[in-house]
């Protein structure tokens, strides 16, 4: 664990104040800090305050510190002259706070590509709300530049570190829209949407097949591609794992029966290069 402390998931939104679920690790005083770092380094039995502790549980001490001590190196190491939006409604990076949040989870990401550290898949939270029952074409014009500017910083500084090649973007929701507009402005919730695939071993284009707009006027539109010209998500799932990850075993990671009829561009390509 502790030559390889990124094996299991983490959760972050702050790399140099990483610090254990439900802790508060960085308002320990100096005394109280050094005797957990005693317990990480099997010099102590002992908790702050005086509780005494298990060998199970002086072991899993250890195991989050030295996460937390490899995560907080990650980011002390991080170099990089590219800009991430910071500002609130900066004329000159875009975006708002949420997007701004979104960049800096983006940067999280490109720390850890820099690191090389031994992580296949991140997830970045896109914490801008999309939830449009209202004012939707107000919210699309504010959200959209705010996850534009965050990409192009994120996409910026991979490219520079020479790792493009090796990432892949997928953007994706756990739910879609209908197209129907309601009473308030806005649309409500239905299956069909749009993923964004954006790498540099992907081939661009507009993938699946056209949809008529009396089939988009139904709420909720079958996730299978064989209903209504759609695709099946986890299709673009398939050849993420597959051919990006080349990861073996796909059908055990996605064992749900789903029809697969293939991911072909207008071009007629593939979603991804294979040389």
């Amino acid at each position: 664990r502790v030559a390889d402390p990124l094996q299991r998931p983490l959760a972050l939104n702050d790399m140099n104040g990483f610090e254990p679920n439900g802790s508060s690790w960085a308002h320990f005083d100096d005394a109280e800090l050094a005797q957990v770092k005693a317990i990480a380094s099997k010099q102590a039995k002992r908790l702050p305050h005086g509780h005494r502790i298990n060998a199970k549980m002086a072991a899993g001490i250890r195991d989050v510190y030295s996460q937390t001590q490899y995560v907080k190196g990650i980011d002390a190491q991080y170099r990089s002259s590219i800009q991430y939006p910071t500002n609130d409604w900066d004329p000159t990076m875009g975006g708002d706070g949420a997007g701004a949040q979104f960049g800096a989870n983006l940067q999280i990401a490109a720390k850890l590509i820099q690191n090389e550290a031994a992580i296949r898949t991140i997830m970045v939270e896109n914490p801008v709300n999309w939830d449009m029952h209202e004012n939707q074409q107000w919210l699309m014009q504010y959200n959209v530049p705010s996850i534009i500017w965050a990409l192009d910083a994120f996409i910026r500084d991979v490219q520079a570190m020479g790792r493009w090649n090796d990432v892949c973007i997928v953007l994706y929701s756990e739910f879609g829209r209908g197209i129907g507009e309601n009473g308030n402005g806005g649309t409500d919730h239905g299956h069909g949407q749009t993923m964004v695939v954006v790498g540099g071993n992907v081939n661009g284009g507009l993938y699946g097949g056209a949809m008529s707009e009396r089939t988009l006027r139904y709420s909720n539109i079958g996730y299978s591609s064989s209903d209504n010209g759609c695709t099946d998500f986890r299709t673009i799932y398939n050849r993420v794992i597959r051919n990006h990850l080349r990861l073996p075993g796909v059908d055990r990671l996605l064992p749900e029966s789903y029809v697969d009829n293939g991911l072909i561009n207008r071009q007629n390509q593939e979603l991804f290069r294979t040389s």
